[in-house]
């Protein structure tokens, strides 16, 4: 989430980044485990995709490193929280990764995919929310008190962490 509430607060934007780093250093494979593929999508009110899914986890950060840097220039409507929108949209990245990489392997290879949500709050776009894909997890978290539990965990029906303050936030990260 990248609306012009959370861009407003510099310290609170460094805060969450520096989470969002940490848990993609956390993805890291160990030697001889599968690659894990991330995809970072940020949004306001536009969506838009930072880094395309990929298994250079160095590459995200360093995505998160520049948005950190030039917030404003990560999104092009940073008005508004279009929530639904952005998992939406996550579902349907989500979905053609996995047809792509079934498809590459002639179906040999069992693929998962699990959508992470971060969002300071409420749903304020007006599109509706569709139906959640069941081969995927959907997760998120809330990183103020001004969201709505209800909304929170209808995105995140697999993990709906609420912390509404800094110190929660390490433990929330930290479980997704």
């Amino acid at each position: 989430d990248l609306s012009g509430s959370l861009q407003q607060d510099q310290a609170l934007l460094v805060a969450v980044i520096g989470q969002m780093k940490e848990m993609v250093q956390g993805l890291a494979p160990a030697p001889g485990d599968a690659p894990v593929n991330v995809e970072l999508i940020v949004f306001g009110r536009s969506i838009h995709t930072a880094v395309a899914f990929t298994t250079d986890l160095p590459a995200v950060i360093a995505q998160l490193d520049v948005i950190q840097a030039n917030p404003a220039g990560a999104v092009a409507e940073p008005g508004g929280t279009n929530l639904f929108g952005v998992v939406n949209y996550g579902t349907l990245e989500l979905k053609a990764a996995m047809d792509a990489r079934r498809a590459q392997t002639l179906g040999a290879v069992v693929t998962t995919g699990t959508h992470v949500t971060i969002t300071d709050g409420k749903d304020s776009s007006g599109e509706a929310l569709k139906a959640l894909n069941k081969a995927f997890n959907y997760i998120s978290v809330g990183i103020s008190a001004d969201i709505s539990d209800t909304e929170l965990t209808r995105i995140g029906p697999q993990g709906s962490f609420l912390a509404p303050q800094q110190s929660d936030w390490t433990s929330a990260f930290n479980r997704v």
